[in-house]
């Protein structure tokens, strides 16, 4: 049964794939990915992002951020070399700018802060670890956030990152006590029925490839009860802090 609705999804993805793309410009895009649809081919094998966008295209994606499978949002990727060395520059220099917003389990934390852990990709559990100090295999991870709405069991989180290490912000929203909604991997009650988890990464900033100054780029998460809240608060959030 779990197969049929996996083809089933397939299918009806690669009918409405133009509605993946947010903007698209000579060596480069911007999509924004569904949740559960891998990025790219992993050891299920199935049907990812970048095959079902290179063979509509006839081209070969690379991207420059990622998401993981059970979150969504966008993703920027290039299909030219220059373009793929302009955006690679700027990622490796910190100059790409990520957004996300998280539903996270209501809990004791304060109402904003910097974050900062030692972060350890565990590839054989397929989980990151992240502690207080640094220890053996570690990297320096940070991230910036803020509690924008209270639900009746949730929060509303706005996430800042820009680097971006193996569940990063799952991990280390773990370890401050709270857990994304879906995310048993990550101390989360229960899953969701489709395994997504509540994660969206909503804004990408960066310079184009071929321009001089930044731009931002938004797309607004799935359309469900939770996510239309959410959403909401956050363009009342931005209200708040321009008025």
């Amino acid at each position: 049964m779990r197969v049929l609705l996996k083809k089933l999804n397939i299918q009806i993805m690669k009918k409405s794939i133009e509605n993946l793309f947010v903007r698209q410009e000579k060596g480069w895009m911007v999509l924004n990915k569904p949740a559960t649809l891998a990025i790219q081919a992993d050891k299920t094998k199935d049907e990812s992002l970048k095959e079902l966008v290179d063979e509509k295209l006839s081209t070969s994606l690379h991207f420059h951020n990622r998401l993981d499978r059970p979150v969504s949002g966008l993703v920027l990727a290039s299909t030219k070399k220059k373009a793929q060395l302009h955006f690679t520059k700027q990622a490796s220099s910190g100059k790409i700018i990520k957004h996300y917003l998280a539903i996270v389990e209501k809990a004791e934390i304060p109402a904003e802060g910097h974050i900062v852990h030692y972060h350890y990709h565990n590839q054989k559990a397929f989980k990151a670890t992240v502690k207080d100090k640094m220890f053996e295999g570690a990297k320096r991870v940070a991230l910036d956030y803020e509690v924008i709405e209270t639900l009746d069991r949730y929060l509303v989180l706005d996430v800042k990152i820009i680097s971006g290490k193996f569940h990063q912000i799952r991990s280390q929203l773990s370890a401050i006590g709270t857990a994304i909604k879906g995310d048993v991997k990550y101390m989360a009650r229960r899953s969701n029925r489709d395994r997504s988890i509540y994660l969206h990464a909503y804004e990408l900033a960066f310079v184009p490839f071929g321009e001089k100054e930044p731009i931002s780029i938004t797309a607004a998460p799935p359309e469900d009860t939770l996510w239309d809240l959410a959403w909401a608060a956050k363009n009342k959030h931005i209200e708040r802090t321009r008025s």
